[in-house]
């Protein structure tokens, strides 16, 4: 059974206990509305899946951090795309 939680009007997350190859996975999964379809939550490309195990410990990590007001958030940089050399050309001799 899902549960979708509803971040704004057209964002949302959905949380739900999956089995996969036969793991019990806890999946969430970011949903989103278009405006052509404005009554329907479709899946978006951005999600999480988790073994069922260790998922409490991190709901309650998350818990905590989420309700603490002095929680300290680390920025972290987006690595640098490395650019591709350019393949030289072949002359002719």
């Amino acid at each position: 059974m899902a549960k979708i939680f509803k971040a704004s009007a057209n964002k949302a997350y959905r949380v739900e206990a999956i089995e996969f190859e036969g793991q019990q996975l806890i999946s969430i999964r970011q949903m989103y509305k278009t405006v052509k379809e404005p009554d329907e939550w479709k899946p978006g490309y951005q999600g999480l899946t988790l073994p069922i195990k260790g998922a409490a410990k991190i709901g309650a990590y998350i818990a905590a951090l989420a309700s603490d007001p002095d929680t300290e958030f680390v920025h972290v940089e987006p690595k640098e795309k490395k650019e591709k050399p350019t393949p030289k050309k072949a002359t002719k001799k």
